[in-house]
């Protein structure tokens, strides 16, 4: 069985419609998640998408040995309903995964939706061309989005949380963090491709000044 993989289709706009086919990552068992996760403990992380069967054991078995479980829920399906979410301490939400969390649409509304059920957890809700909210340790901060033109949305919420967790994992202050993921997701969105369109640190650092 092949990995999984997907099928882009973009839009004049820029905007993406994703096909995804799960393959041999609808395959792991208990052993494989074991292995995986074996050699860590507190203090590192894990990241998770909703692209892998028994999601929900990994999460808790990550959260029972102490690691930061970091949550986009993408794509977003039915299964969701059965994850342990009281195990996440950071989600990484879009407007449409945070509805489908909440229930709600309003921005301000999907933040208190999260906050009332997982009020253990930290959240980031990114909001395309509107910009981005985090939510923690009782502060909530925005970060407008950098203006550029949209060529190609595929990538940006992946640079988003590969530039968000980076700064997590240096310590940056979460301002730092916010503006820098930021800037990263404006340079992706403006070129073609998923990991290709993903800019290095360096170039993130030099669009800075």
């Amino acid at each position: 069985i092949p990995c999984g993989h997907t099928v882009i289709q973009v839009d004049a706009g820029g905007q993406n419609s994703i096909i995804v086919f799960g393959g041999e990552n609808m395959r792991p068992t208990e052993a494989d998640i074991d292995h995986m996760l074996e050699g860590f403990g507190p203090g590192d992380a894990v990241i998770m998408q909703n692209e892998l069967y028994n999601s929900p054991l990994m999460m808790r078995k990550a959260a029972d040995k102490g690691l930061c479980v970091i949550f986009n829920p993408s794509p977003v399906n039915a299964a969701l309903a059965d994850y342990p979410l009281e195990s996440v301490s950071w989600f990484l939400l879009n407007e449409i995964e945070g509805a489908a969390l909440t229930g709600q649409t309003d921005p301000q509304a999907i933040l208190a939706g999260m906050k009332e059920k997982y009020p253990k957890a930290s959240v980031v809700l990114t909001l395309g061309a509107d910009g981005a909210y985090c939510l923690h340790d009782g502060r909530t901060l925005y970060q407008p989005a950098f203006r550029v033109k949209a060529v190609d949305t595929t990538a940006a919420g992946d640079t988003f949380t590969g530039y968000f967790v980076s700064g997590l994992a240096q310590g940056m202050p979460m301002e730092r963090i916010m503006e820098r993921a930021a800037r990263a997701s404006s340079i992706a969105v403006g070129r073609m491709g998923a990991a290709d369109s993903i800019p290095l640190a360096d170039e993130v650092s030099a669009a800075e000044g």
